[in-house]
């Protein structure tokens, strides 16, 4: 299941909340509005930028996000944390134990479940 909705500011301003997702704030959809960009934004999604294409009532959501390895960011309503780099399955299951509260044991036996899968 999936959740969005579209909010109306105080000058009657679209702003998609993606509440499927867990996007750090709203993000401006209204190509009315003088503020807004079809540039890629940052600081609204976890780890990627957003770009936001506007015609009509119609909106599309383009994501970039950086090649490379697989990176992990603390999102919260001041912004993207990038968290330390890691190195083993071991220090990926402690962060997404604490991140997630999944039991520690169990998301490690996922992590090399996939891993093999990978292979």
């Amino acid at each position: 299941m999936h959740a969005a909705v579209i909010a109306l500011d105080e000058n009657g301003y679209r702003y998609l909340c993606d509440l499927g997702d867990q996007w750090v704030s709203p993000i401006l959809v209204d190509n009315t509005s003088e503020t807004f960009t079809p540039e890629p934004l940052s600081g609204f999604y976890p780890a990627a930028r957003v770009a936001v294409t506007a015609a009509g009532q119609h909106v599309e959501i383009q994501y970039h996000q950086p090649a490379g390895k697989w990176r992990s960011f603390l999102s919260t309503n001041e912004g993207l944390f990038p968290d330390p780099d890691t190195v083993s399955l071991e220090e990926w299951a402690v962060r997404i134990s604490q991140y997630a509260g999944f039991n520690e044991e169990f998301t490690l036996e996922a992590l090399m479940y996939f891993g093999k899968l990978k292979n």
